[in-house]
């Protein structure tokens, strides 16, 4: 369904669930601050979709490090302002698309 917020993948991973989230989808949920730290515990993400909401402040340069599964990553239409990290892109190696359009940020993206 494409108006849940979380994917769920089944697996057995020995954290007694058998389930781990593999989306996120916040697209236009009027959220608002800074991307928080604790979403790298969600490692086995594929698709992170922030777009369309009120998130702020400079992109973390190692936050997305973490996330070795990612494939989309949307952070458009939001607040974010300053350079774009050198390294964002650094291990996202699965990364298909990324969005960044309707903020304040400058730079490159290097692949």
């Amino acid at each position: 369904d494409d108006s849940s917020y979380f994917d769920v993948l089944d697996a057995d991973l020995g954290l007694g669930t058998g389930k781990i989230v593999t989306g996120l989808k916040l697209y236009d949920n009027n959220i608002h601050g800074i991307i928080p730290e604790e979403l790298s515990a969600l490692e086995f993400l594929h698709l992170i979709d922030f777009g369309a909401n009120r998130l702020m402040g400079s992109l973390p340069s190692s936050l997305f490090h973490k996330f070795k599964h990612l494939r989309e990553l949307y952070l458009n239409s939001n607040y974010f302002n300053g350079t774009i990290p050198a390294n964002f892109t650094q291990g996202l190696t699965k990364l298909k698309v990324l969005t960044f359009g309707n903020n304040q940020l400058t730079g490159t993206i290097h692949k």
